[in-house]
């Protein structure tokens, strides 16, 4: 990764990790020593345990009492071998389950628990806490995991670069190769392989699934394209974003529920907010349909223009892809350039936060309300999510 990619940050007091749960509702928060759950509205500190160590990974269940704690490792107690299930209304560990290398991730909702290792998944039955299934997987430093919140139970998580990755899934044998931008999408419910999605050339570097399963947002190492795929048959790439044009960190990813809107956060401090219109898809149909369909019609081109595109497209050998589409566009009439610009350039963010200052934990997620709820550094902030720049309204501090 590129220096550009690296910003130094502010000393900030010691939080090792920070998450949202499902709806929203709340933020969990690890510390060295401790862990804690904040309720986001109104704002204010609801949970606290003091006598089990710190806390490397936290995930809470929607808003129960259930809540998976990894320790940081600096105790055996606290080992991140050790998954521990706590229930914040009796202040007890009510379940542990131990595993033989450390744990990267945890990954819940109210049919499953998965927990992710650096080439392995385990899936269980969280009414019970059986196991119902192992999935080795490439080698997954980064953790890239993400469970859809619904029953649905929906997993993604990273495909090796094989072509034949397809039919070892359906056999059930390891992938073992990696490097790939796939993405296996499996039906955790049901312990089903789905399909791989080939998002990218480059090695994936964050995904995430819709609340209710039927999106998947994905960006490679890079940080610069962030692609929005559908999870259902014949599982098209519904939009492209760019994001920039350097080299980022992306630290979270994550779709509204209503799906209307994905935000996205790196580490420059700038939190940048994409529109997914569903109206504009269902119009647009599939990608096939819609690169037929740039081509004008009989009767919406004069014969002069009708003749200055077919020269165009005759000798479209000539061009690479992009001077191609820019040579088309320049001679189409008005009402169908814009669908060839959007082909030459994917969408840009239509909103977008400037944070005070970097932080190497910043996720943000949106409500109901149409405003964004952003945790960084050691500060909550709510905005309101409005074309152009985002205006705060709250800003509530930890300390």
């Amino acid at each position: 990764m590129s220096s550009s990619a690296y910003h130094s940050y502010p000393t900030y007091i010691s939080m090792v990790t920070a998450t949202f749960n499902q709806n929203n509702s709340c933020i969990a928060v690890g510390f060295p020593d401790c862990y804690k759950v904040y309720n986001c509205d109104p704002f204010g500190e609801c949970f606290s345990k003091n006598d089990d160590g710190g806390a490397s990974i936290m995930e809470m269940l929607f808003s129960t009492s259930l809540v998976a704690v990894v320790g940081t490792g600096d105790k055996p107690s606290t080992s991140t071998r050790k998954l521990k299930i706590v229930n914040t209304k009796r202040n007890t560990i009510i379940c542990e389950l131990s595993f033989s290398t450390a744990i990267l991730a945890v990954k819940l909702n109210r049919k499953r628990l998965v927990v992710v290792l650096y080439d392995q998944l385990f899936i269980y039955d969280i009414s019970c806490m059986k196991q119902l299934k192992t999935i080795e997987t490439v080698p997954n430093r980064l953790a890239i995991a993400s469970l859809s919140a619904d029953d649905s139970s929906i997993l993604a998580y990273p495909s090796s670069d094989s072509s034949s990755s397809n039919e070892r899934h359906q056999l059930g044998e390891t992938v073992s190769t990696g490097g790939s931008g796939g993405v296996v999408l499996y039906d955790a419910l049901n312990c089903e392989f789905i399909t791989i999605i080939e998002a990218h050339k480059a090695q994936l570097q964050q995904i995430c699934l819709s609340k209710d399963g039927s999106l998947l947002a994905t960006t490679s190492h890079k940080g610069t394209l962030i692609r929005v795929f559908s999870t259902s048959a014949p599982f098209d790439k519904l939009y492209e974003f760019r994001r920039g044009s350097y080299q980022v960190r992306i630290q979270h990813l994550s779709f509204s529920h209503d799906n209307r809107y994905l935000s996205c956060c790196s580490n420059t401090g700038t939190i940048h907010f994409f529109k997914l219109d569903s109206s504009s898809t269902e119009e647009d149909g599939s990608e096939a349909d819609r690169e037929e369909r740039l081509i004008p019609q009989q009767g919406e081109l004069s014969t002069e223009e009708s003749t200055s595109v077919t020269n165009i497209f005759s000798q479209k050998g000539k061009y690479h892809l992009k001077e191609y589409l820019q040579q088309v566009s320049s001679r189409l009439p008005t009402n169908v350039q814009q669908n060839f610009t959007s082909l030459i350039e994917p969408q840009r963010d239509f909103a977008h936060i400037k944070l005070p200052s970097p932080s190497p934990t910043t996720i943000a997620t949106i409500d109901s309300s149409n405003n964004v709820v952003v945790f960084s550094g050691t500060n909550l902030y709510v905005y309101h999510l409005k074309p152009g720049e985002c205006v705060l309204l709250k800003k509530h501090s930890l300390t």
